[in-house]
């Protein structure tokens, strides 16, 4: 009885610190045990796998924040408005002063990843809240051993670097679990989330998800579809790449640095888990399930880097912000800016410094040994570089990167304000397809980098490694929007290629990372790629052009037939619909992703 007054006792924290007379609610992690280990995140695969106490009360748990009443400040609902629409105020931060992204989350800028870790965490401390109650009210036969399982659960996260396919216990309509009153088959949670009317009809500002609940790609193509889309986009060698290439946190993290970064693979994520939909759209993404499956694995990937590259770890400098919530355009961003709408006890505002340390939010990750002294720095290194290698490097499985070699590389920076996405830039070698990149939404303006490897390509194309210039003036690339026009190359006046190569030496440890010598840039000239023609228009794009279809990449993005050559329908915009299958609804539905 003493265990069980503890536990529920610590599920009362969460909703006392919103009670706090003259205080905001403090993001400060799920409380520990005394002198406990710190517990945790865990993979979703392993849990679904597991099937035990800590699976059962996630996916009770999810359910329950998801029928909160949406006018809650801690209900899924208003959670995933923090990220974008609809434009509402958020821990009595005040009201909206940016005049473009009506969100709080900032994209493309440096505080990227710091601003996500805090979102994450309110996230967890709710969820957890949700675990313990439900933990209680099972048999006491049973009850202990949840009740502890509480105490351990975090937020899981999705790991597409490791395996890129959708999580399989996201795909289906409804699981069987145990719960307080036996095993039972209930509604899943992580497949779809129901948007609540009241939202639909405008009663928290404009608020437009295109369809009634989250959507994905058609049904008949889920997952398949998604898990084509995101084998091509070759996310572990590009992740290892961030990992080894990258010289600064500003190279590492965000899409604004000319390097391999996580940012830009974190896009790819968005751009094809669910071919498009609201999960590639910044304003509505975060209400998809896999959204925290998704941005966990993300602030995962940082704490990593974090401990294998203590040198580079955090944000540094200042630059110019965008627009957002509740900071105007231009805004002077610095490691010790207020990360809105998110504060620490006390009322102090979080910062990128101050949320530097994920310990301190009482989580941690495998590979980052929790139980070390926080001052044994080189041991931590070590395991972090260690895991990293172990999950993501190809030295076990190809002799060619036991031995030194030459990797290439594609850097494509473009104006936001000029794509304005969502769209999608499929990137060719002598017309091999090398890969794509998926331009979000946001950022609306400035410059945004993007690296992708041409190796395969040089490989597939029957070419050894050569001058420099020679790879950049024989590469193109075709730029898609909504699936059904292209945008011209040699309109982007913002558009440019610089092609790279250098040298990798592997390490003789798997606790180091492969050193990087000899690197050296030359500019391309990028062309249209062009296959097949056909005609695209868009009355409102002011693209009105005769450009080709995309034959080496197949599975971007629906044009109006399936598989089978088959005419589909569309709707007045280009996007298909589909009749509902596995629980979807029909109406309004728009599959206008890849």
């Amino acid at each position: 009885m003493f265990a069980l007054y503890l536990v529920l006792s610590t599920a009362l924290v969460v909703v006392g610190q919103r009670s706090v007379p003259g205080l905001p609610f403090a993001v400060s992690g799920v409380p520990l045990q005394r002198n406990g280990p710190i517990p945790q995140r865990r993979n979703i695969n392993e849990l679904e796998r597991e099937a035990g106490p800590e699976w059962d009360l996630y996916v009770q748990a999810l359910s329950s924040m998801q029928r909160i009443d949406p006018a809650d400040d801690l209900s899924y609902f208003q959670i995933s408005a923090i990220h974008g629409l609809p434009a509402i105020e958020w821990n009595n931060t005040g009201r909206r002063v940016g005049r473009g992204f009506g969100g709080y989350c900032p994209h493309g800028e440096a505080i990227f990843l710091p601003w996500h870790r805090p979102y994450n965490v309110l996230f967890e401390m709710v969820l957890n809240n949700h675990a313990t109650r439900i933990a209680s009210a099972y048999p006491s036969s049973h009850r202990y051993s949840y009740l502890q399982a509480a105490r351990a659960l975090r937020a899981p996260f999705w790991d597409w670097a490791d395996n890129s396919d959708v999580p399989p216990s996201t795909t289906v309509s409804r699981l069987t679990i145990n719960t307080p009153r036996g095993r039972q088959a209930i509604e899943n949670p992580l497949f779809t989330y129901r948007f609540p009317s009241s939202a639909l009809q405008g009663r928290f500002n404009a608020f437009s998800p295109g369809a009634a609940q989250t959507l994905r790609c058609p049904p008949r193509d889920f997952p398949a579809r998604a898990n084509f889309n995101l084998r091509r986009e070759n996310l572990r060698e590009r992740m290892y790449q961030a990992f080894i290439y990258a010289r600064s946190f500003a190279e590492f993290s965000s899409s604004r640095g000319n390097s391999q970064n996580l940012e830009q693979c974190h896009n790819s994520v968005h751009g094809s888990a669910t071919c498009g939909n609201q999960f590639g759209d910044p304003s509505y993404a975060a209400f998809d399930p896999l959204f925290m499956l998704h941005h966990v694995n993300v602030d995962r990937l940082w704490a990593l880097w974090q401990a294998a590259r203590p040198q580079a770890a955090n944000f540094i400098g200042s630059y110019s912000g965008g627009s957002r919530f509740s900071t105007p355009q231009g805004t002077t961003i610095t490691p010790n800016s207020p990360m809105a709408p998110f504060f620490h006890r006390n009322g102090r505002p979080c910062t990128p410094n101050s949320v530097a340390d994920h310990r301190q939010f009482g989580y941690t990750y495998a590979g980052l040994d929790a139980g070390l002294r926080r001052s044994d720095m080189e041991e931590i290194g070590r395991s972090a570089r260690r895991t990293i290698n172990e999950l993501y490097s190809n030295r076990r499985n190809s002799p060619l990167h036991r031995q030194p070699h030459t990797a290439h590389l594609a850097h494509l920076s473009y104006r936001a304000e000029e794509i304005r996405g969502p769209a999608k830039i499929d990137l060719y070698f002598c017309d091999k397809y090398v890969g794509d990149i998926y331009v979000m939404a946001e950022p609306e303006t400035g410059l945004v980098t993007a690296t992708l490897p041409v190796d395969d390509a040089i490989k597939a194309c029957g070419k050894s490694s050569q001058d420099l210039r020679r790879i950049g003036n024989q590469m193109s690339a075709q730029i898609t929007k909504a699936c059904i026009y292209y945008i011209p190359i040699p309109i982007l006046n913002g558009l440019r290629l610089e092609v790279e190569d250098l040298r990798e030496i592997p390490s003789q440890s798997m606790d180091e990372f492969p050193e990087i010598r000899d690197r050296h840039h030359a500019p391309g000239q990028l062309k249209q790629y062009r296959a097949k023609e056909r005609y695209a228009e868009d009355e409102d794009s002011g693209y009105d052009q005769k450009y080709p279809d995309q034959d080496g990449s197949e599975g971007g993005a629906y044009q109006g037939r399936d598989d089978g050559g088959e005419e589909r329908d569309q709707n007045e915009y280009g996007y298909e619909e589909e009749e509902s299958r596995d629980g979807y609804e029909s109406e309004g539905q728009q599959y206008y992703g890849r």
